[in-house]
């Protein structure tokens, strides 16, 4: 468990165990005795009894209340209704004004009903209150709360199920100081406008939750945070928001870990996470979510960092399917999988000005767009290290549609379609690939590529993409460079390696020149085939083609030209993280032979 998650659970349950200087013999325990709805007789006097001689729930939380001493209040099977309306102790709400456990038989058998007369509980001033084996039903408020209202008290529940509560805001909970909820469950609770299930301002830990089928009218269909949010073996499933943040809205600092958010939805944006605030994302799955607009699993405009996570069948109506991005966007080691932007770009990933997106060791696969960038659309910066994109589809970049600048380095894209342009990527920004992997792509032209914006292509290699028209690459721009490349068994009616006027900077292998207007360096090989492996698992992070043995790439560059077209940057490491040079030199392409 996270140490400071583990500190917060230690100090609250050190706090609602009675702790505070109490001796054993100076806590306790009320049991209470009838399901009635009655006040207690003369509060304080030690003794829970209303005028009949019965010990209720209203009762004992009363006593309680003039106590100054921790309470315990056993609550055996039944549904304790609220019956009694107005407001203080006597009607409506029960006010925790003590330091108070309230300790039912289980979530199924002890049941506490509002009765939709006000919201169930309310903790008072700076207590420590705890729920443990019960149930919290039909609460109804106006305001914050339905369920439960914590402002400044801290809060444990522990096997606690809330359903059914209603609020304006806060159908579940709200929790304004501190609180830790351990194995907890909140379904159909209803916000008006915000946080169906969970509204947070304050400290709040979730431990083996679960929040199902909670709605909100504007945002947080299941969680809103402003505070510090901890999630841990959670599952979020059918939250709904009528605007943004179908499963989660976070505004503040959330840590969410080993967590599913699966058919969380919004008509508008975020269905599974909206974000505005500092996320973070370790071993979670988004599946299945979806959005009217933006942002099918996640929406972000602030501080999103995303570790070993899946995001798989999200879908948005308009743009950034698995995630729309304008803020700041790390992954590591990620995965998305078949998420689909159905109106516009940005199947798996839709990057917008002045968004950052930043890929290492991610996989995207399978991903869909109508419009460009079937695995990504970036107008904003975009950098891919170690990255794989397969079997992505659009209009225009099957795998990415790059409008910015785009770094990516040790990087595969292959088996990605595009309709019209760019297979693997179309550019209209400025596109920059170092030991770079493109294979199996197609599209009308470009197959592995088609830029009409500036192209630099450095120790990469392009093979078996096809196209009516530029089979590797297709150049429309006037700045195209290559140091470095293998062009070699792409296909096309015209220029099967590459079409457009490209500027060589020394040491490409390119099987036929037809279709390219450029002028060869004397280093350059041209009108021979490569030699290469199919693609393959040949270590490392990535699928790469390696060169056969008697390739014509082996060897072909000396040391001190193993670096970019301006002798600046040193290309020492092939895709595989294997070191340039193995030989006398350096080999054409993305990976270096052993």
């Amino acid at each position: 468990m996270n140490p400071v998650l583990t500190a917060l659970v230690l100090m609250v349950m050190m706090v609602g165990s009675g702790s505070f200087g109490q001796t054993a013999g100076s806590l306790r325990l009320i049991t209470v005795d009838s399901t009635r709805d009655t006040v207690d007789s003369s509060p304080g006097d030690g003794i829970c009894r209303d005028e009949a001689g019965r010990c209720t729930l209203r009762a004992a939380v009363m006593e309680a209340g003039a106590l100054d001493i921790p309470v315990v209040v056993e609550l055996p099977a039944g549904v304790y209704t609220l019956t009694r309306t107005g407001s203080g102790d006597e009607g409506g709400d029960l006010d925790l004004r003590a330091q108070i456990t309230l300790r039912g038989a289980g979530q199924e058998t002890t049941i506490l009903d509002g009765n939709g007369i006000d919201r169930v509980l309310e903790v008072h001033g700076d207590r420590n209150v705890v729920l443990e084996n019960l149930s919290v039903r039909g609460g109804s408020t106006d305001n914050l709360g339905g369920g439960i209202l914590n402002r400044l008290g801290v809060l444990t529940l522990t096997n606690v199920t809330l359903s059914g509560n209603e609020a304006r805001t806060g159908g579940g909970i709200f929790n304004g100081n501190t609180a830790v909820l351990i194995n907890v469950t909140l379904s159909k609770n209803n916000a008006a406008e915000y946080c169906g299930g969970i509204c947070n301002t304050g400290t709040l830990a979730l431990i083996n939750a679960a929040l199902h089928g909670n709605r909100a009218g504007g945002i947080g269909g299941g969680i809103i945070n402003y505070g510090t949010l901890t999630l841990s073996d959670a599952a979020l499933h059918g939250n709904h928001a009528g605007r943004y943040g179908g499963g989660i809205s976070n505004g503040g600092t959330l840590l969410l870990s080993k967590t599913v958010l699966n058919a969380n939805y919004t008509d508008d944006s975020g269905g599974g996470i909206m974000n505005y605030g500092t996320l973070t994302l370790s071993d979670a799955t988004l599946h299945g979510n979806r959005t009217g607009i933006y942002g099918g699993g996640i929406f972000n405009g602030g501080t999103l960092s995303l570790f070993k996570t899946v995001l798989d069948g999200n879908h948005a109506g308009d743009e950034g399917g698995g995630i729309f991005n304008y803020g700041t966007l790390t992954l590591s080691d990620a995965v998305l999988s078949n998420n689909r932007a159905e109106q516009g770009r940005g199947g798996g990933i839709h990057n917008q000005q002045p968004g950052t997106l930043t890929l290492r060791g991610a996989t995207l696969s399978g991903n869909s767009a109508r419009g460009p960038g079937g695995g990504i659309f970036s107008s904003g910066p975009l950098t891919l290290f170690r990255v794989t994109l397969t079997n992505n589809s659009a209009d225009f970049g099957g795998g990415i549609a790059n409008a910015n600048v785009a770094v990516l380095s040790s990087t595969t894209l292959s088996n990605n379609r595009a309709q019209k342009r760019g297979g693997g990527i179309d550019n209209i920004g400025t596109l920059i690939l170092v030991n770079a992997t493109l294979s199996g792509n197609k599209a009308d032209g470009g197959g592995g590529i088609w830029s009409s914006g500036v192209l630099r292509l450095v120790f990469s290699t392009l093979t078996g993409n096809s196209a009516a028209y530029g089979g590797g690459v297709g150049i429309a721009g006037d700045t195209a460079e290559f140091r470095g490349v293998i062009l070699s068994g792409n296909t096309a009616s015209v220029g099967p390696e590459c079409v457009g006027r490209p500027n060589s900077r020394g040491y490409n292998l390119i099987k036929s020149s037809a279709g390219c207007i450029f002028t060869p360096q004397t280093t350059d090989l041209l009108g021979q085939d490569a030699g290469l492996a199919p693609l393959a698992d040949n270590g490392g992070s990535v699928a790469t083609h390696l060169p056969g043995p008697g390739s014509p790439a082996l060897d072909r560059v000396p040391a001190e030209h193993c670096t970019d077209p301006d002798n600046v940057l040193k290309v020492d490491k092939d895709a595989r993280n294997v070191n340039r040079p193995q030989g006398k030199g350096c080999d054409i392409g993305a990976v270096e032979r052993e």
